[in-house]
């Protein structure tokens, strides 16, 4: 299934420099039958340029690696117009609730946890499709 949105396919942006963690999230989509390409991009300037071109729907930021720019990035999407209609997610291994704070005063949709195991991410995909799909979203 494609994740579509008046009847435009949804885009997926993950911003992460870990390729074991986006292809653990890619592999999360998949196995809840979300086939919607997710662009992959390691930092905030590739970002940047990337948004110059797209309006991703939905979009997931590493806020815990600062060679990611997260927060500045986070920013910078706020106040962009073209982008106000994306759900903006970051995610994170860090326990600095202070800097998961700073992303929900910048209007993030919410904060998931990093982790290595499949299974999880499976789980965490699985409910954020199911609230999507509850509030019209998708």
């Amino acid at each position: 299934m494609v994740l579509s949105h008046q009847n435009s396919n949804i885009q997926i942006l993950l911003v992460e420099n870990n390729l074991q963690q986006a292809e653990l999230l890619r592999a999360a989509f998949l196995q809840n039958d979300v086939e919607n390409e997710i662009h992959v991009l390691k930092n905030r300037d590739n970002a940047l340029a990337f948004f110059n071109q797209n309006s991703p729907r939905i979009v997931f930021i590493d806020i815990s690696d600062e060679n990611t720019s997260g927060l500045e990035l986070l920013a910078d999407i706020r106040e962009n117009n073209s982008l106000v209609g994306s759900l903006i997610y970051v995610i994170g291994d860090t326990n600095e609730h202070a800097l998961i704070e700073k992303a929900y005063h910048l209007f993030v949709a919410g904060y998931l946890e990093k982790t290595d195991r499949l299974d999880q991410y499976v789980t965490k995909v699985e409910v954020l499709k199911r609230f999507w799909e509850i509030n019209q979203f998708i």
